[in-house]
């Protein structure tokens, strides 16, 4: 089944209300302020829908014929599929997209509640900046998202990095020399100068195609015209063959060997990728080696402040993934979602 491109954690659309208990009309209460309305989760649940199959008419459900959806399956599973079968898939997907939707609104639902209780408040400039970025990454769809809810992602997103912030500032004590010996003998490399390339890549599912573009990049054909023609985009979705400063740190290991084995200025290649199920041809334009890290004693004040970071990191993040622990037993959801996670008294298992 299709990978499905769903929303960010963040698609947030929240009512603020002042009463406790589930309102009729709403899908979740998140304490006795923050609820999320059945109109807000339905709007999502259409955009979401709509973005997972191109070219479906607009709605909560395309039940029981999926006529969209069944053409979309068909170009990314296979047109030759029993109909049952995709009538299947297309079912199942219809749900996850519906579970998916409500984990995120009560998720950012959550960050609501806690920025709320801590009298935490959204910069305004701040979420008019997320609200145009955002803005762009969502069609019109009829019945979907409207402007309000746009906002409300947007504010909500505002407010996690708002939480973060708040609690990393709070990580102020400085480290003992145990403590920073322990960071620097699991952390060195953070203070290493890194090797990096700078490579031409194109992968392919097909070992002849990957034959014919290394045959033509070594008769003298362009990289750019030869990425074009033979690189597989559900295999690297890429704009351009070339990647600079690639190093391995950062590197898909399933192609570091391709990557960091290969000489420089030569075409390599076809190379069987199994991991990937995909075939390769590289060149490494350039390569530069990397430089160890200093001893610790002439480290010690860099390592310092790359420890203070990472604390003040975990601090953020641990702000927000904490929220669960404090928030989900608060969670009430309708009737027709009390069973799905991320609802009070649910897992992610039996969601």
């Amino acid at each position: 089944m299709k990978r499905l491109s769903l929303l960010p954690l963040l698609l947030i659309a929240l009512l603020i209300a002042g009463c406790s208990g589930i309102g009729s009309d709403n899908v979740a209460d998140i304490g006795s302020d923050v609820s999320i309305s059945q109109d807000t989760y339905n709007r999502w649940v259409v955009t979401t829908a709509a973005q997972a199959n191109p070219g479906s008419k607009p709605g909560l459900s395309e039940a029981p014929d999926y006529k969209g959806c069944v053409q979309q399956q068909k170009k990314t599973v296979s047109a030759k599929a029993n109909l049952a079968t995709l009538k299947q898939l297309c079912a199942a997907q219809e749900r996850a997209i519906k579970q998916q939707v409500l984990r995120q609104l009560v998720t950012g639902g959550w960050i609501a509640a806690e920025a709320k209780q801590q009298g935490i408040e959204a910069n305004s400039k701040t979420v008019d900046n997320a609200l145009a970025e955002i803005t762009r990454s969502y069609p019109k769809v009829d019945g979907g998202v409207n402007g309000d809810d746009l906002r409300w992602q947007a504010e909500t997103a505002v407010l996690q990095q708002q939480l973060r912030q708040k609690a990393s500032a709070k990580q102020k004590l400085k480290p003992t020399e145990a403590q920073l010996k322990a960071f620097y003998s699991k952390n060195s490399d953070l203070l290493a100068d890194q090797p990096s390339r700078d490579v031409y890549l194109m992968l392919s599912s097909s070992r002849a195609k990957a034959s014919a573009a290394a045959a033509a990049l070594r008769s003298g054909t362009s990289w750019n015209t030869v990425f074009k023609k033979y690189n597989d985009s559900r295999l690297w979705n890429s704009t351009s063959a070339l990647l600079v400063n690639v190093n391995p740190k950062s590197w898909l290991p399933e192609l570091s060997k391709e990557i960091f084995g290969a000489p420089v200025g030569v075409v390599e290649g076809p190379t069987n990728i199994a991991p990937l199920k995909a075939w390769s041809v590289v060149e490494v334009k350039a390569s530069r080696g990397g430089k160890a890290a200093p001893a610790y004693a002439k480290a010690h004040a860099q390592l310092e402040q790359a420890w203070l970071a990472k604390q003040a990191s975990s601090a953020g993040e641990s702000a927000v993934t904490g929220l669960q622990k404090k928030w989900q037993p608060q969670t009430t959801c309708a009737a027709a979602y009390a069973k799905w996670y991320p609802c009070k008294g649910t897992t992610k298992a039996a969601g």
